[in-house]
């Protein structure tokens, strides 16, 4: 279903300058700092057009663990299995070390049970196991995994399994997995939904088993929503998501020495993000732009204003840009009818658009005529001298 345009429901005429001051600036001071990292050998911030913040090493191949996991839900979720399917699973061989939800062969789960676990818990298991429900073998799913990654383009990665333990040729770098991220979270409304998740929990006959999230990012960052941790002999890694001041960033860190410094380094890669950012208001509810005539009673006006406020973040390298749209000039208004409005941008970046409209308040204009002024009630002239007796 496409989305309206944002101001679709203005009935527009042409498209001109308003007549109301839109209180606009373009910032454009450089970026002289740098987020300071502790041990990510590869790092990367990526702001919501997929535009490069910052990066570090970010296009050289390494391990990316269970941030794999993230492909394979895109993958699953292309396979348009219903998320209610019942999946009768195998019990999977693996290195004594690996997490796992330890599902035994005849064990059932829904789809979507074996997604969550997946992502949440990032049970290697349960990835496996969803590799299975959508190709088969994880063999044949590796392979839908690669010719996903090929169309995002993904250029420096190749998966050889669905759930991350390190293999040859199993390999990413952090600007694909930022691109991964971003891809996963703006197409797959159900991967955005279940990596806020903070538990999962399942029934194994009559018992209920809950398994906690992996990702600290979630529960501690302010405007967390996601994505996934990682753990691999090469290192913690994690790719990130959050926002803030109406701006969406993506993370992503590998080779970290320790899982402490996975987290440390990206809320140092979002901190300095959105403090570059800033936050700027475009648009103020509580300033009257216009009072244009009121249609059915003269000498009324009605007051125009933004339904809200506007606020959002700037990248300060780069100016933004307006669309200004408005009625007729000099039409006659109704309350709530729409007067104007604007879109606001930044490169590729849709930052918002608001719509004025005339309030339901009238307000009362002080009535004019000729004989009225001051020059006619005699105000303005000299006063009278006495008339000589």
């Amino acid at each position: 279903m496409s989305r309206p345009h944002p101001l679709a429901r203005l009935t527009l005429s042409a498209l001109a300058a308003l007549v109301f001051a839109l209180a606009i600036a373009s910032p454009a001071y450089a970026v002289d700092t740098e987020p300071q990292l502790d041990e990510a050998k590869e790092a990367i911030i990526m702001g919501p057009s997929g535009e490069v913040l910052w990066e570090r090493n970010s296009h050289e191949r390494m391990a990316l663990a269970s941030i794999t996991k993230v492909m394979t839900a895109i993958v699953a979720l292309d396979s348009n299995i219903p998320l209610d399917q019942v999946c009768t699973l195998v019990e999977v061989p693996l290195q004594g070390d690996a997490q796992t939800a330890e599902l035994k062969d005849g064990d059932t789960l829904t789809f979507e049970q074996l997604l969550e676990l997946t992502l949440v818990y990032s049970a290697n298991d349960a990835a496996t196991n969803v590799g299975i429900a959508v190709a088969g073998s994880e063999e044949a799913f590796c392979e839908l995994m690669n010719a996903k990654a090929a169309e995002i383009g993904m250029k420096d990665s190749h998966f050889m399994n669905a759930h991350g333990l390190e293999a040859p040729e199993h390999y990413s770098c952090a600007y694909d997995v930022a691109l991964m991220g971003r891809y996963a979270m703006e197409n797959y409304p159900d991967i955005a939904r279940i990596v806020k998740m903070h538990s999962v929990t399942i029934k194994r006959g009559e018992e209920e088993i809950t398994f906690p999230t992996t990702d600290r990012f979630i529960k501690e960052y302010q405007g967390a929503l996601g994505v996934k941790t990682g753990n691999t002999e090469s290192g913690s890694t994690f790719c990130g998501a959050a926002e803030r001041v109406g701006v969406q960033l993506y993370s992503c860190v590998l080779g970290c020495e320790t899982g402490e410094g996975r987290w440390h380094d990206t809320y140092e890669l979002f901190d300095w993000a959105y403090g570059q950012y800033g936050s700027h208001v475009l648009a103020d509810s509580s300033m009257v732009v216009r009072r244009p005539h009121f249609a059915f009673r003269f000498g009324q006006r009605l007051d125009v204003s933004c339904e809200r406020d506007l606020t959002c973040g700037i990248w300060p390298d780069e100016g933004y840009s307006y669309e200004r749209v408005m009625t007729q000039p000099n039409v006659l208004c109704v309350p709530g009818m729409p007067y104007a409005g604007a879109i606001f941008s930044q490169g590729e970046r849709l930052m918002g658009a608001r719509v004025w409209e005339c309030g339901h308040e009238l307000v009362k204009v002080p009535s004019f005529g000729p004989f009225n002024t001051k020059l006619f009630t005699g105000e303005l002239l000299p006063p009278a001298t006495p008339e000589a007796a």
